[in-house]
C-alpha cells in the first residue's frame, strides 16, 4: 500500500538508512547515561543533557519495534534495561518522578512511562513489571474525577487538556493487562472530549499552555490518544472523531503545500517554522487513517520530506533531526530532542512495515 510513498521519499534503501541512523542517535542518548534513561536532548555540538523519564518511557516501544524490523536484539536489550531505571524513580504511591531530581509526579509523564512498561511486559512478563504497572494504573485512575478529568498533578496549572487522551490510551492497555475492567471514568473523559470538538474538527484546550494555538505535537497527541482508545474500546464515535480531524489536517496540508508548527482553532498559523516531532506524529496518523491512497501519499510526502532532508548526515548528531525546522525555530530551539527522534523512527517503522 505504501510502496508509491516510499518511492516518492527516495526508496526503501534510503528510508532504512535514515531509520538506522536515527536509531543510532537514540542508542547514543542511552549510552550517555550508561543505559539508565535516554537523554532529553543534545545540543548542536552533540552534548547530551540529563535523562528524561517521560520520553524514555515511550521510547521503549520504539526500541522493541526496531528489533522487530531489523531482527537486532540490541534495541530490545536497551529497552528491558529500563525496568531497573524506572523502579528507582517510582514513588510509593505508584507514580513516577517528573525528573531524576524531582519526585513530584505529573500525570501525563507517568502515563507515557506506563505505555512503555506495558510494552515491556507484553514482550517479557515479570512480577516486578506487573507490580509497577498495577501501582501506576491504580494511582492514575484514582485521580480521575467522575467526568474523567485529572484535576491534580497536571503540567503547570493546565487542568486535563485534550491531549490527555494520550493518558487514557495506556490506562486502557494497563487495565486490561492487570485484569481490571473498571473504565467508566476513562469513557466519561473521552466522551467529554469528543462532544467538545468544534464544527471544523479542531479541539479546545489541546495546547501545552491553554492558548488557542497548539503545536502540531500536542494536536497529534490528542488525535493519537483518541484513535487508539476508539480502537481499544471498539467505539465508532471516538474513532470517527479522530478520523474526521485527521482528514481535515490532510486536506489542509495538501491545499497549502506546507505544515506550520502551530495552528489555532480555525486552522490558521503565523509561524514560519515547522515542529519536526509534530510532522512525524501527523505522518503516523496519516498512515493509520482511512484516507484515500492519493491523499495519503501527498500528505505524507509533505510531512516527511522536510524531515528526511534535514536529518543530519554526518558529524555531531548524525541521524537526528532538529526539533524545529529550521533549527532556530521557537520550539526547542537549537536542540535535538529524543521525542523528535522517537516519532520519526516510529513513522519510518510503520511506513516500511506496511509496504
Amino acid at each position: 500500500m505504501t510502496g508509491d510513498i516510499i518511492y516518492e521519499l527516495g526508496g526503501k534503501e534510503k528510508l532504512e538508512e535514515a531509520y538506522k541512523n536515527n536509531l543510532q542517535w537514540i542508542i547514543n542518548s542511552f549510552i550517555a547515561y550508561d543505559f539508565q534513561g535516554s537523554s532529553t536532548y543534545s545540543n548542536v555540538f552533540g552534548n547530551f543533557s540529563s535523562p528524561y523519564l517521560e520520553t524514555t518511557g515511550y521510547l521503549i516501544p520504539t526500541l522493541i519495534e526496531a528489533t522487530d524490523y531489523f531482527s537486532d536484539i540490541r534495541y530490545s536489550d536497551i529497552a528491558h534495561r529500563q525496568t531497573s531505571f524506572f523502579k528507582k524513580y517510582q514513588n510509593p504511591n505508584g507514580s513516577f518522578y517528573q525528573s531524576i531530581d524531582n519526585p513530584e509526579p505529573i500525570v501525563f509523564d507517568s502515563g507515557q512511562i506506563l505505555l512503555g512498561l506495558c510494552k515491556l511486559y507484553d514482550t517479557k512478563q515479570s512480577g516486578l513489571l506487573w507490580k509497577m504497572i498495577s501501582e501506576c494504573t491504580l494511582w492514575l485512575y484514582a485521580l480521575l474525577d467522575k467526568d474523567g478529568a485529572f484535576t491534580n498533578y497536571n503540567y503547570g496549572n493546565h487542568t486535563s487538556p485534550s491531549y490527555y487522551s494520550r493518558i487514557y490510551w495506556p490506562l486502557l492497555i494497563a487495565k486490561k493487562l492487570i485484569g481490571d475492567n473498571e473504565v467508566d471514568k476513562i469513557i466519561a473523559g473521552l466522551d467529554r472530549m469528543i462532544t467538545s470538538q468544534h464544527e471544523n474538527y479542531s479541539f479546545p484546550n489541546w495546547s501545552f499552555d491553554e492558548k488557542e494555538s497548539a503545536l502540531t505535537h500536542t494536536i497529534a497527541y490528542t488525535l493519537r490518544g483518541l484513535l487508539e482508545c476508539g480502537q481499544l474500546l471498539k467505539s465508532d464515535d471516538i474513532t470517527k472523531s479522530a478520523q474526521n480531524t485527521i482528514h481535515k489536517i490532510a486536506q489542509l496540508i495538501i491545499d497549502r503545500g506546507t505544515v506550520k508548527a502551530t495552528y489555532d482553532y480555525d486552522w490558521q498559523s503565523k509561524d514560519n517554522y515547522t515542529c519536526a516531532a509534530g510532522n512525524a506524529q501527523l505522518a503516523i496518523l496519516m498512515l493509520r487513517s482511512e484516507l484515500s491512497k492519493e491523499v495519503k501519499s501527498r500528505a505524507l510526502t509533505i510531512l516527511l520530506k522536510p524531515l528526511l532532508d534535514r536529518q543530519k548526515k554526518s558529524g555531531a548528531n548524525k541521524g537526528a533531526i532538529s526539533s524545529s525546522i529550521p533549527i532556530w525555530g521557537k520550539y526547542q530551539r537549537f536542540k535535538y530532542t529524543n521525542w523528535t527522534q522517537k516519532f520519526f523512527a516510529d513513522a519510518l517503522y510503520i511506513l516500511l512495515l506496511d509496504q
